[in-house]
């Protein structure tokens, strides 16, 4: 076994965030969950306000890998 996202425990597939769950699914994309997510202001006018709304876990490709991979289960 490899040590790629698509093999970890942290990874999701992405599809279900998606609207067009083909191609997404298609490309390979999903989320990592090994850290919690990123929170994202608000953007209004243009700019973006400092206070989180909500969160967000980093897109990857179920090819990448990083120093953080552990065996799914």
């Amino acid at each position: 076994m490899r040590s790629e996202c698509k093999s970890c425990k942290f990874y999701n597939d992405a599809s279900n965030f998606f609207v067009n769950k083909k191609v997404i699914s298609e490309i390979g994309l999903g989320v990592c969950r090994r850290n919690p997510p990123i929170g994202c202001g608000e953007r209004v006018d243009g700019q973006v306000h400092s206070d989180a709304r909500y969160g967000v876990w980093p897109l990857v490709y179920e090819d990448d890998f990083c120093g953080e991979w552990k065996r799914k289960r």
